[in-house]
């Protein structure tokens, strides 16, 4: 019998949110302390200093996942991101699955939350263009003999699952 995983659609959704949160937070700190007053009132950043905005989405997101394998939005999670191979993601692979990131954001997520939903391997356009997945918190019982399971990268990877405590190996489908 083969067991379906289901995406974390949710989970990703906070962690998303967590991320950006975390990322406009800091771009608001900065136009708030650096910023320069326009004539309407307003602060913006001008010139060579605007360029900390695309360097601080450079230096969060593409380097943690890329030496963390997550971010501080993922981690609270559980979310994880490997190649589709099960072994961590080359820098690379963390850069290409963030060049997609402005589609996602542009639609509000809707592009992004069908990709996941009906994909094969529960993938945002990112991940596919990327060959990357988010793993984490997967769980499912064993049909054997009914213990609960925390499923591992390398588990969904193989599409395939060894029960701990009778040794039944089972079938997954991601």
């Amino acid at each position: 019998m083969i067991e379906n995983i289901q995406p974390k659609i949710l989970k990703r959704a906070f962690a998303t949110i967590v991320d950006y949160g975390i990322f406009y937070a800091l771009i608001f700190f900065l136009i708030n302390q650096f910023g320069v007053i326009s004539d309407d009132g307003s602060k913006s950043i001008k010139g060579i200093e605007a360029l900390i905005i695309p360097v601080y989405w450079f230096l969060y997101f593409p380097v943690c996942e890329y030496r963390f394998s997550s971010t501080l939005g993922k981690l609270p999670f559980g979310l994880k991101v490997f190649s589709e191979d099960g072994k961590q993601i080359t820098f690379l692979q963390a850069l290409k699955r963030r060049i997609i990131d402005p589609i996602d954001l542009f639609t509000y997520g809707i592009v992004a939350f069908l990709a996941v939903k009906f994909s094969q391997n529960h993938q945002r356009l990112g991940d596919m263009f990327a060959n990357t997945i988010v793993i984490g918190g997967e769980a499912l019982r064993c049909i054997n003999c009914n213990t609960k399971l925390y499923i591992e990268a390398n588990e969904i990877i193989d599409n395939s699952y060894t029960c701990p405590e009778c040794e039944y190996n089972g079938k997954i489908k991601a």
